[in-house]
């Protein structure tokens, strides 16, 4: 939902931590579908950065 609503504002890059699959693997509930999917998918050229501080980022969820 997050990468969606960067498609509809028009960001020109997305930079996240963790990803639903990180998610995913804590029992977290997600949509299972990847930022990239949705970016691939969408009607922009929107460049995704994955894997920033990605240990403190999953720490949040656990």
């Amino acid at each position: 939902m997050c990468a969606t609503a960067c498609v509809w504002s028009d960001l020109s890059e997305i930079v996240y931590g963790a990803s639903i699959q990180d998610i995913i693997t804590v029992n977290q509930s997600q949509i299972d579908i990847t930022c990239e999917e949705v970016i691939a998918k969408s009607f922009r050229n929107i460049k995704g950065t994955q894997g920033i501080l990605k240990e403190e980022c999953f720490a949040l969820f656990k």
